[in-house]
């Protein structure tokens, strides 16, 4: 009895150590998941392995206490459970949140589609809403019908079954009745003459440019494209200060033509702002030796002024010619 009782002791010793390894492998646990962030799959394998492990462990101390002397059995069964805060982290990032509006509590609805915009642009907007609310292709084929207007709605008149009406076959009709292959001609038509208009910035003919192009050439890489959009970017400046430093640059890149664009042409509103002041700084000095001058010229005058002697009355301020006295004395005499 006494051999009885202190195997249960030791077994019941091993079972708190086993508690205790699976309380420390969950916090590494917890602490890899915050770490590194794995994956969905990884994390149900790490924690499935953990789980197998301590059942394990738990099994096997488990046999060792069940049988005792006399045939008398004693029952000492567990369930092996993560801590509260434990599991609703380890919860939190196995299961991810279903949809965009569970996890932000925000609902996102996609824009109405009347045919007079782009239709791809509205399917690369759709498209982004779909995978943010989790829609499964039933559903985005219900959801983009009810998103069409006007002449776009009667796409759906075509369709023989609606019931049974998929998203890829919506979207084909759509694209074959508003796609960008019917424009293809007026897109490369307007990329090539596209021409920076009076006041506008710069940045924004490069964005216009950039959506041109991918209009004008959906075929091409976005490289190639690229490459594309610059040179068009360079010939389309009014600036030809600009437009020859990029020529001469060699740049590649859209976007490293827009920048190094709006560079050159701070440098010139800084130049012509200093040049500003300085001409303003000379028209200024110019001015005031002219007021110099004149005032100058206006004490000479009340000094010859002054210096005048009549020798009619023989006063100072006038001469002879224009003697008041001799004046009166003539028409006096008259």
């Amino acid at each position: 009895m006494q051999q009885l009782r202190e195997e249960q002791r030791c077994a019941r010793v091993e079972y708190a150590e086993s508690l205790r390894q699976r309380d420390t492998e969950i916090q590494q646990l917890r602490g890899e998941l915050r770490a590194n962030q794995i994956s969905l799959s990884d994390n149900k394998e790490v924690i499935a392995d953990v789980c197998d492990r301590n059942n394990v462990q738990f099994s096997a101390g488990d046999r060792d206490v069940t049988q005792l002397a006399g045939g008398g059995n004693l029952s000492y069964h567990h369930t092996p459970r993560f801590p509260s805060g434990v599991e609703s982290a380890v919860s939190a990032r196995v299961n991810p949140c279903a949809s965009f509006h569970e996890g932000t509590g925000v609902k996102l609805k996609p824009d109405t589609y009347d045919g007079s915009s782009s239709l791809r642009e509205f399917l690369a907007q759709f498209n982004l809403i779909a995978r943010a609310n989790r829609w499964s292709d039933e559903v985005k084929a219900i959801v983009l019908a009810s998103s069409l207007r006007g002449k776009a709605r009667a796409v759906l008149e075509n369709v023989k079954d609606l019931e049974n009406l998929g998203f890829v076959e919506l979207k084909s009709k759509l694209e074959l009745r508003f796609g960008d292959s019917q424009s293809a001609q007026s897109y490369y038509s307007q990329f090539t003459n596209r021409k920076q208009k009076f006041g506008e910035n710069l940045a924004s003919l490069g964005s216009d440019i950039e959506r041109l192009s991918q209009l004008a050439y959906p075929e091409c890489t976005h490289l190639i494209r690229d490459k594309i959009a610059c040179a068009q970017f360079v010939s389309a400046l009014s600036d030809g200060f600009i437009k020859r430093t990029l020529q001469l640059e060699g740049v590649a890149s859209l976007r490293v033509a827009v920048e190094r664009a709006r560079a050159i042409k701070l440098i010139q509103e800084s130049s012509f702002e200093r040049k500003r002041e300085h001409n303003f700084n000379i028209y200024k000095k110019k001015k005031n030796k002219f007021n110099k001058f004149n005032k100058n010229n206006d004490q000479k005058n009340i000094r010859n002024e002054r210096t005048k002697e009549c020798w009619e009355c023989g006063k100072e301020g006038h001469f002879r010619s224009g003697c008041p006295g001799k004046m009166e004395n003539e028409n006096s005499a008259g």
